[in-house]
């Protein structure tokens, strides 16, 4: 029969506590995780489940759980295990960039909606584009991405590492620049179409000053945005169901660069 002493408790209790913090706030940060209809019983109870599965594959942690090295790394998962979720919630952020500029573009800005699970309002377009992103995101196994980044992340960030390299924030910045990149080249050919017909109205008023612009340009922008975003729609797919699949890669790359 096996005996367990207080230190073996202690101990055990160490290696299920620091990768269970770090993972709880990935989970809080995380795409899907972070939504409301996941509560905090929930996330604590993935958080424990997970570090009970994967806590014999690392090295145990010999110091006591009170003392200041061990509030620093605490402290030191807390700010990974936000870092990671933080950097994983900027992969989705994509749409919420393509709808706001599409709503600016065809005037559909004013029309929001509030969204209970963020506490917070979009627009219809960006919605709308975060359906389709987060169906696209679970096709792909997203959900199964999240948990083997947090499996990842005890290899790149070790719980007993000692310095943290603060470079890692200049890379997310760079990160963030890409997703606005890509934010703006989902809806990019229907700024162009926007573009040539808000021309096109400046030449008809020029030419048929009875005609009043102001009037009936509103109705023609919004009618011909929307029916030209039904039509890019395949391509907006086709181009999201790519950028998934490669923009993941490019955050491990990030974070292998430490």
């Amino acid at each position: 029969m096996t005996n367990f002493n207080v230190q073996d408790i202690f101990l055990i209790f160490n290696n299920i506590l620091y990768p269970s913090v770090r993972i709880f706030f990935l989970f809080y940060t995380a795409p899907i995780f972070n939504s409301n209809y996941f509560s905090i019983q929930i996330k604590i109870f993935l958080s424990l489940m997970i570090s009970l599965i994967i806590f014999p594959y690392f090295s145990l942690l010999s110091f006591h759980f009170l003392s200041l090295d061990s509030i620093i790394i605490l402290l030191k998962q807390i700010l990974i295990g936000i870092l990671i979720g933080f950097s994983i919630n900027l992969v989705l952020f994509i749409t919420n960039i393509s709808g706001e500029i599409f709503s600016f573009q065809t005037g559909l800005s004013f029309s929001n909606f509030f969204d209970e699970n963020m506490l917070s309002r979009s627009s219809i377009m960006s919605v709308f584009l975060n359906s389709i992103i987060f169906l696209l995101f679970l096709s792909l196994d997203g959900h199964l991405w999240i948990i083997f980044t947090i499996v990842q992340s005890f290899y790149i960030f070790p719980i007993d590492f000692c310095v943290f390299d603060f470079h890692i924030f200049f890379y997310i910045v760079q990160f963030f620049s890409l997703i606005l990149i890509n934010g703006i080249h989902v809806i990019f050919p229907i700024i162009i179409f926007l573009f040539f017909l808000n021309i096109s109205l400046l030449f008809l008023n020029k030419f048929i000053p009875q005609l009043s612009i102001f009037s009936i340009g509103f109705s023609i922008i919004n009618f011909c945005g929307i029916m030209s975003f039904f039509y890019f729609l395949f391509f907006i797919f086709f181009f999201l169901n790519n950028y998934l699949s490669e923009i993941y890669l490019n955050l491990l790359n990030i974070f292998f660069k430490i």
